[in-house]
């Protein structure tokens, strides 16, 4: 993923943008399914993505915090 983002382009910003080019793509497609139904799946899905991505990106916010401190009250000893 890191390989193809554009610079500048957070995580978030690059999986909204490929969720939307494959909306699109799939209603090209004439998959027969209702256009609006696919496009509210895929929205749906997208949102799911993205609260997973905020918890985890938390949790590494988190260790990254905790390491951070660790560290720091290694140095001051």
């Amino acid at each position: 993923m890191e390989s193809v983002k554009l610079d500048g382009e957070s995580n978030a910003g690059f999986i909204v943008t490929a969720m939307r080019g494959e909306i699109a793509r799939r209603q090209a497609e004439g998959s027969g399914e209702n256009p609006l139904v696919s496009s509210l799946d895929a929205l749906a899905k997208v949102e799911q993505i993205g609260i997973k991505a905020a918890e985890e990106i938390g949790q590494l916010v988190a260790v990254a915090r905790e390491e951070l401190q660790r560290r720091k009250a290694k140095e001051s000893e």
